[in-house]
């Protein structure tokens, strides 16, 4: 994970020779580069990234001191139509009111193999769109022509920006296997840039050399003077390069593939045209933090008296005995008469005014709320930033606001503290949706506290209790379930629930339901008691008409298949919470007939203390009684743990299967 694996300037052991680089002259395509697939490192692939080269490096400018040049190279073979969608490319431009990145030196063809010969097609201007995406981006979108099968496409384009805290990221994977990736980056010593490390992997190849250089910039003082000056410093010029690195692919609990991505990205934090005067760009966290609070598109007007409370919220509250209870029910008008557009920017578009009237926003704007009229109500509230499991982890040591896209409020009331995001309609006073649990969150407060967000911190406990008894007539079983499931759960239950009466939610279970048998009475408590579990309950019969009945005692509860299929695994296995499930059966044994076969009991432990199963199965003689468990002490394990946690998987996934065979007495 990226907290793990955060390096500052250039630590990176030096590899000299560049063995596996490919000739980057661009079309310089040969008829037997066509033949090369399927490609030794992924036989299945698609499409395969042949090379894709970047370069970043500063140049003097008369407007505002230096100029970023960025260029990019990039060359894939399309093995078969599925790896079409490799072949439409998209070129963020940033943009502010009165500066813009410009794309310059666009140049694409699409080669195909006719005869012994090589084919370019060019991807022409009238083919190429640049569209407005908000008021910070502009898109350059074009798609390759006269693609078939087994084409190899290639552009490349050089992007000149303003703006020098822009410094490119490079990620070295892509979502199809990449042969060589590599990325140059030169930095004038006057610009002092954090560089982060994200990925697991050693580089193939780095280089680095440095050389003084010279340059002609204007610099603005902030006293509305500007100055051209010769700035004389020396440049270090990074290469960094990876050789047949992996496809990027989604594995089953994951919070954020971006977390695992091999990149290299950079932060501006100093200005130095002056030694004895640099210019800090990057603040630390308690002036971000106090900055933040003032920002009226943030915190600046939460503290304000807004008519709404006064004329909307206080009378819907109505009367309540304490405290708790009045901000419950600032909570849950808030909650019930919002409407969520979900993540994106942690900053207002809309005043509080107007999000008043309009009653839809980002989940920030809806949170920023919340916070707002719990002030107005008296009590202490604070916004807490964070990014939720989706964006990817936000680096904790340093202030990028740019890494988060979520806010949640905190209420400090009678020595407690208590999270609160009432941008989810069934979410729960004190509880959070499990995407915001992903790692730190950031307190906006002068003094601006971490505050542990960690999937470890969340137990799901889930409880099924099974009972099954003879009828009278002794033809039948008769039997009820009774289970508690976990909290959040609960919620993904109360979600279906929205699209589906009791009776279908029922009538599914009765369908996944062994041995075959009718659901009789019914019930789900709790629906509307969003700050606790649900409890379901229903009960069932079965016939008895079988000289051999083959029972599964884990019923619908078994695990049928293990979550982790791939026999490896690179990435951590990040699940959304910490597991205790536990299920209990009392089952009599059915009248006229014996146990014949039984599954036998097992224990077995993960790692010693990572989590443990249990399967304990008595037959008393009358009654046949089982006690399963599965309990993970911890939600995320790393790559070395993957073999053992699928292996533990297996176990259960066999043991749920195994049956009591009941033979009929003769």
């Amino acid at each position: 994970m990226l907290a793990l694996c955060v390096t500052v300037g250039q630590a990176f052991a030096q590899k000299t020779s560049p063995e596996g680089r490919p000739d980057i002259k661009q079309g310089n395509i040969l008829p037997g580069d066509f033949s090369k697939a399927p490609y030794a490192i992924d036989s299945s692939a698609h499409a395969v990234v042949l090379m894709d080269i970047g370069e970043s490096e500063f140049t003097g400018n008369n407007q505002s001191s230096f100029d970023l040049i960025y260029t990019h190279q990039k060359r894939i073979h399309i093995i078969n139509k599925n790896g079409f969608d490799h072949a439409t490319v998209q070129i963020p431009l940033y943009t502010s009111k009165n500066k813009e990145e410009s794309l310059q030196s666009l140049v694409a063809y699409t080669y195909n193999l006719e005869g012994d010969k090589v084919a370019a097609t060019k991807v022409e201007k009238s083919s190429i769109f640049i569209e407005k995406q908000n008021e910070y981006y502009k898109l350059c979108k074009f798609t390759f022509p006269n693609l078939k099968e087994g084409s190899i496409i290639e552009f490349k384009y050089k992007v000149v920006s303003p703006f020098i805290h822009n410094l490119q990221p490079w990620n070295f994977q892509d979502a199809i296997p990449t042969l060589w990736s590599e990325y140059t980056v030169g930095i004038p010593s006057v610009l002092d840039f954090l560089i982060l490390y994200q990925g697991y992997r050693e580089f193939d190849y780095t280089h680095q050399n440095v050389k003084n250089m010279s340059y002609r910039v204007t610099i603005d003082d902030h006293s509305y003077q500007r100055s051209s000056v010769d700035v004389n410093t020396p440049v270090t010029t990074s290469t960094w390069a990876i050789k047949n690195g992996p496809a990027l692919k989604h594995e089953n609990f994951t919070s954020s593939i971006s977390n695992h991505l091999q990149r290299i990205f950079f932060q501006l934090r100093t200005v130095r045209y002056d030694e004895n005067k640099p210019i800090q760009v990057m603040n630390t966290w308690e002036q971000v933090m106090t900055e933040l609070a003032k920002d009226n598109n943030f915190g600046g007007t939460l503290s304000q008296k807004h008519e709404v409370y006064e004329q909307d919220v206080l009378p819907s509250i109505g009367k309540v005995e304490n405290d708790l209870d009045k901000a419950k029910g600032i909570y849950r008008y808030v909650r019930s008469r919002f409407k969520s557009s979900g993540p994106g920017s942690i900053y207002l578009k809309q005043s509080i005014r107007k999000l008043a009237e309009t009653k839809n926003g980002s989940a920030a704007e809806i949170n920023l709320f919340l916070t707002a009229m719990l002030r107005n109500g008296g009590f202490t509230a604070r916004p807490v930033i964070l990014s939720t499991r989706a964006n990817g982890i936000a680096p904790d040591m340093f202030p990028i606001l740019n890494e988060f896209n979520y806010v949640i409020c905190l209420l400090e009331l009678d020595n407690k503290k208590y999270l609160l995001d009432a941008s989810r309609k069934k979410m729960g006073f004190g509880h959070l949706p499990l995407y915001a649990y992903n790692g730190q969150a950031r307190v906006v407060d002068e003094l601006p506290l971490l505050m542990n967000l960690s999937s470890d911190s969340i137990q799901e406990n889930s409880v099924v209790s099974v009972s099954i008894n003879n009828t009278d007539s002794g033809t039948e079983l008769e039997g009820s379930v009774t289970i508690d499931p976990g909290y959040y759960e609960s919620i993904d239950i109360r979600d279906e629930l929205d699209n589906k009466t009791d009776s279908a939610y029922f009538a599914e279970v009765e369908k996944k339901f062994e041995p075959m048998a009718t659901i009789g009475f019914k019930s789900i408590d709790g629906l509307k008691e969003f700050e606790s579990p649900l409890n379901i309950y229903y009960e069932f019969k079965t016939q008895l008409n079988e000289d051999v009945l083959y029972f599964n005692p884990m019923l619908m509860e078994k695990l049928k298949e293990n979550p982790f299929k791939s026999q490896k695994r690179e990435y951590p296995v990040e699940m959304p919470y910490v597991m205790n499930r536990r299920y209990t059966l009392n089952m009599e044994i059915p009248k006229g007939y014996s146990v014949d076969e039984m599954p036998k009991s097992e224990k077995l432990l993960l790692n010693d203390k990572d989590g443990y199963f249990e399967y304990v199965i008595n037959n008393n003689g009358r009654n046949i009684i089982l006690n399963a468990r599965i309990m993970l002490a911890k939600s995320t394990f790393l790559n070395a743990d993957y073999e053992p946690l699928r292996e533990f998987f297996g176990v259960i996934v066999k043991k749920h299967a195994e049956m009591i065979v009941f033979k009929k007495n003769k």
